[in-house]
């Protein structure tokens, strides 16, 4: 599954428009180090086309499905639990346009 991130305290990561590959081990590996720091991301190309990805904010970590033809993205804060629990389920095929209670925020 191709993926990115970016952790705000080490400044490192990998954009969006340069994804690598990983398994489900190298993508959570990658989750579990990445800094809880505001700023810090990471984002997965699920099975069905669509990009989940987890952001931490300045109090909270969101989930967040962009939707680039409505202009803008299908949002919901999150534990750090439950997003590793959303990241699983991504990385073994689940539709993350199913998870309960987003909204959708204009950009």
């Amino acid at each position: 599954m191709k993926y990115f991130y970016f952790d705000s305290v080490t400044q490192e990561g990998v954009e969006s428009s340069s994804t690598i590959d990983g398994q489900e081990a190298d993508i959570l590996n990658r989750w579990q180090t990445l800094s809880p720091e505001h700023g810090s991301f990471l984002g997965v190309y699920c099975d069905n086309g669509q990009i989940l990805q987890f952001m931490w904010e300045e109090n909270y970590l969101q989930v967040d499905i962009p939707d680039a033809d409505r202009g803008g993205s299908m949002q919901k804060p999150v534990t750090r639990d439950q997003a590793s629990e959303l990241l699983v389920q991504a990385i073994r095929g689940a539709d993350p346009g199913e998870i309960p209670g987003l909204e959708f925020f204009k950009w």
